[in-house]
């Protein structure tokens, strides 16, 4: 006997449907209209995951419910073997009752695929339950588990013709997967089901309020990240003050990137913490996307493209090896961010909006354009490294390879954590409901650990500026002497010597010199006399040297003494200066 079973398109892990939703309303006709005529049954499953059980919340004591509410229109009558009369049955099941449900025969198929609806053959068979008759819903109380009660049932006829609205409560007492199920059968067990439209309202409430069992640890995440945050900028904000005469474009565009991801974080607790006092549902496959939640969305690709724009121009040496990048380098960093925005948002916005687990027509573009930019960024530091490796700039080099292990280090837990996701969804590894929130925001973690690494090696102050400023000087194997360096820094270091030795020069003040000079009239010969001039004889030897003499008075060569002194100091001190800048230490 084949049977219809119609259900909404919300299938996340089978056939049942999975709402990440808290209050909950949709509409549907509980006849497929591509069923066979001789379909006895239609089932439809609804279930947020595992709930909360009553007065053991995280976050509260309160009261943890379904309720669920349906209203019937009918239509007018159809001919062909339909029935006029129709059972419907509303019922709550979780892992201790869901085997009850169904002939015992089935209790291993889900149990949308089981017969639920008893007819004259089961009956026949004994396999409806106690107290069932033809038309209702096979329930055994005797197949429950940890001597669970068995499913309520609440059950009402309606003419196919007829409207009807139906009502159900249950109060989960434990903790776990909650379903609720409403069935659809023939009165007669004999005939197919007419068209009939339902309308269903369902509420799912845990005892800290609406949000799903498997979110709930949202909302402390994200209140541990903004208060991380906010930490954090103010100690950056408190080094930036500090440090202002010595700062970079380069932290500025961090505090930035710090700011964002600060909203972010905000715009997410918000969201998820008016959804748990509201009930407003969001994502979901038939609910419209609310205004808070898309901005948060918008603001988290916003700061992924701002990260990776930044990432890259440190990288490729911006703000340590370079004062600013080539604009041609620029301008394709900026395009490349522009299209990494566009299609990484188009994405957000197509997946949240259509909530399609297999993906959605631009996510090929949106991952492109993520390995777009980490092929360039590990190039780039690859890269820069062989430069700095080359030049000696040991202090340079030090700071990108501890990037380098912080992007190893990230890309190395981003892959580990995938391959524990997919393991957790296929069953291989057990993993607790109540942390699968930590898997969903996983990310957001990991990367606030990388922005921290980046602040750290890139924090204000003197050393950070000089690093943008000076190269880092490199032993000269040409020179003997100790404490020479060859390197930018070497013709400061010959001009602040030629200032040291003329000022430790003797200085003559000529009014107070006498100058006496004894010549050798007999070393002298006029010897052109056609021209009068007086050229000395190249035969001739001259035993004879000027003689100068020199009277400078005490007191002024006790003063000159100690300009010289003052000034050698000082120029000794300017040198000392800046080699100490040139090698990266503070002023």
């Amino acid at each position: 006997m084949s049977r219809s079973i119609f259900m909404l398109l919300l299938s996340l892990w089978s056939c049942i449907v999975s709402i990440n939703a808290y209050i909950y309303e949709f509409e549907f006709d509980i006849i497929d209209q591509e069923i066979e005529e001789d379909s006895l049954q239609a089932v439809i499953a609804l279930t947020e995951g595992p709930m909360f059980a009553s007065g053991n919340g995280p976050f509260g004591g309160g009261t943890s419910y379904i309720d669920m509410n349906f209203i019937g229109t009918g239509g007018p009558r159809q001919p062909g073997p339909y029935t006029d009369q129709i059972n419907f049955h509303l019922t709550f099941i979780d892992s201790n009752t869901i085997n009850s449900l169904g002939p015992a025969s089935e209790t291993d198929w889900y149990v949308v695929d089981r017969m639920l609806c008893c007819t004259q053959i089961y009956l026949t068979n004994n396999q409806c339950g106690p107290g069932v008759s033809i038309g209702g819903l096979i329930v055994d109380p005797n197949r429950t588990l940890n001597n669970a009660l068995p499913p309520p049932v609440y059950s009402w006829t309606v003419s196919s013709t007829e409207n009807t609205q139906g009502k159900g409560y249950y109060e989960v007492k434990e903790e776990g997967s909650q379903n609720a199920l409403l069935v659809a059968c023939d009165v007669n067990g004999r005939f197919a089901l007419p068209s009939y439209k339902v309308k269903v309202d369902i509420t799912f409430h845990n005892p800290y309020g609406y949000l799903p069992g498997t979110r709930y640890g949202l909302l402390p995440f994200y209140g541990f990240l903004f208060v991380s945050y906010l930490l954090t900028i103010l100690v950056y904000a408190i080094l930036m003050c500090r440090q202002r005469k010595h700062l970079l474009p380069l932290q500025y565009a961090i505090f930035t990137l710090l700011f964002i991801s600060l909203l972010e974080m905000a715009l997410w607790f918000f969201t998820y913490n008016s959804k748990n006092d509201n009930g407003i549902p969001t994502p979901c496959a038939v609910c419209p996307t609310t205004p808070d939640y898309m901005t948060a969305v918008v603001f988290s690709v916003i700061k992924r493209t701002v990260s990776h724009a930044l990432l890259l121009a440190v990288a490729l040496g911006y703000g340590v090896v370079k004062e600013k990048l080539p604009r041609r380098t620029t301008i394709i960093i900026l395009g490349l961010s522009l299209a990494y925005f566009i299609v990484n948002t188009l994405n957000e916005v197509e997946q949240e909006t259509s909530y399609n687990s297999n993906g959605g027509s631009w996510d090929i573009l949106a991952f492109a354009a993520g390995v777009a930019f980490f092929i360039w960024i590990y190039n780039s530091l690859l890269r820069i490294q062989v430069e700095l490796t080359s030049e000696q700039q040991s202090e340079k080099l030090r700071m990108y390879k501890s990037l380098m292990r912080v992007i190893m280090l990230n890309a190395a837990g981003s892959c580990i954590i995938a391959i524990v996701i997919i393991c957790i969804q296929f069953g291989a590894v057990p993993f607790p409901w109540k942390s699968v929130f930590f898997l969903i925001r996983f990310w957001d973690l990991i990367y606030f650990f990388v922005l921290l690494a980046i602040v750290y090696i890139w924090a204000p102050g003197p050393t950070a500026y000089q690093y943008s400023l000076y190269s880092q000087p490199v032993p000269d194997t040409n020179d003997n002497n100790d404490g020479n360096m060859a390197g930018p820094d070497n013709a400061l270091d010959d001009d602040i010597d030629e200032e040291l030795n003329d000022a430790t020069k003797p200085t003559v003040n000529p009014n107070n010199v006498e100058i006496e000079m004894t010549k050798n009239n007999s070393s002298i010969n006029n010897t052109n006399s056609s021209t009068n001039t007086a050229i000395p004889n190249k035969n001739t030897t001259n035993n004879t040297k000027p003689h100068v003499s020199f009277d400078i008075e005490e007191d002024d060569l006790e003063d000159e003494e100690h300009d010289k002194k003052t000034l050698s100091s000082s120029i000794k001190k300017e040198k000392i200066d800046r080699r100490a800048i040139s090698k990266g230490e503070g002023v």
